[in-house]
């Protein structure tokens, strides 16, 4: 307890659980990409939003739903062969 009579912050251990099991479907750690939006012509880097076959309930919340720029649809959205350093370039002179 603490001074002033509550009882102190600590931390509490998870559950042990079994790890599920990583199939050759899982897509959960892919790697960065670079990706220009058809709509905007604009270049970004980062992951698209996918559903992971093996952990369906997993989602990542940097993972991108749409262009960050013009909220286009990912159907807009193609892979790109810009590295990371050249988008943040071209996104620093625009």
């Amino acid at each position: 307890m603490s001074k002033r009579g509550r009882p102190r912050n600590r931390l509490v251990p998870l559950p042990e659980s079994d790890p599920e099991p990583v199939g050759l479907e899982c897509i959960c750690q892919r790697q960065y990409r670079s990706y220009q939006c058809t709509k905007c012509g604009k270049h970004f880097h980062g992951r698209l939003a996918e559903i992971c076959k093996s952990h369906s309930s997993v989602s990542y919340l940097m993972d991108f739903r749409c262009c960050p720029y013009c909220a286009a649809d990912t159907v807009f959205i193609t892979q790109s062969d810009l590295s990371k350093e050249a988008i943040l370039k071209r996104n620093a002179i625009n």
